[in-house]
């Protein structure tokens, strides 16, 4: 993978967390002010919803579903005087500790049932399995919004990151650093390597890295490096010897232990289900 813009550089540390999923039900009377304190998404499960958002009207039917973005004032009410009903989801998405909820995604508005009738079908399953409280359906639940969400940021293609010009500056400067992580990965990568690369000290090179990316170099260069490992492992087989010699570990106990502590469990247990 070459980092050849912004966005490809910061999708990896791009970072979700369901809020809240649930169903919201109105009469026929019902009228919404209001704005959302994070990102959230309604689909229509009955009835027909007109929004009012950003000086436009969108007209919403069963199977329609609408991105709010956080703090923008919008108005609900219902179509036809009818009582209605919509899943709503309250997410938040961030990098590192880099952006927060309001800085990230661009993307809002509404997307037509058809391009997203098989995540919807998904989803209203996961949250009836919810009610029943059926095993792991929360976890189900949460995956399959996740999935949802997904799909509709690709469809709608305005899913881009919001990023000051302050900001755009200093990530273009660190495209020399980040690619030099991701054609290095077989070797030991130090922070004098890195720094030396933007001709700065250490000390600032620290800094500067986390204050634009939300994380340490450190922990930028794991992340990379454990995705990486699974993906050899799991995709394309490789033993874990192996995998930890492709990855510049001088053995496999230093690089099982680095593994184990970045996901939970051993890259074996990857292994050998791979291998069944």
């Amino acid at each position: 993978m070459r980092f050849s813009t912004i966005h490809n550089t910061l999708d990896n540390q791009l970072k979700f967390e369901i809020n809240y999923c649930g169903i919201a039900k109105h009469g026929s009377d019902w009228l919404e002010e209001h704005s959302k304190p994070t990102y959230a998404v309604w689909i229509i499960d009955k009835g027909n919803i007109n929004i009012t958002y950003n000086g436009h009207l969108y007209q919403l039917q069963k199977g329609d579903a609408f991105i709010f973005r956080p703090n923008v004032e919008y108005t609900a009410w219902n179509e036809y005087k009818e009582n209605c009903s919509f899943m709503f989801i309250q997410f938040e998405v961030y990098i590192g500790k880099g952006f927060t909820s309001t800085d990230v995604l661009q993307t809002e508005g509404m997307l037509k049932a058809e391009h997203i009738e098989h995540e919807t079908k998904i989803i209203f399953q996961c949250y009836k399995n919810y009610i029943d409280d059926q095993h792991l359906a929360l976890l189900h639940l949460k995956s399959a919004a996740l999935l949802l969400i997904t799909k509709m940021l690709t469809r709608a293609r305005t899913g881009s990151i919001i990023i000051s010009k302050e900001k755009t500056e200093k990530i273009n400067k660190l495209k020399t650093v980040l690619t030099y992580i991701d054609d290095n990965l077989d070797g030991e990568i130090t922070i004098k390597e890195l720094a030396d690369l933007l001709f700065m000290s250490e000390k600032y090179f620290i800094t500067y890295f986390k204050k634009t990316i939300g994380v340490t170099p450190y922990s930028y260069i794991l992340s990379i490096k454990m995705k990486k490992a699974y993906e050899y492992i799991e995709v394309q087989g490789y033993t874990v010897k192996q995998t930890a010699a492709l990855l510049g570990y001088t053995d496999q106990y230093t690089f099982s232990k680095a593994f184990k502590r970045f996901y939970g469990f051993s890259p074996s247990r990857v292994h050998a289900t791979t291998n069944r």
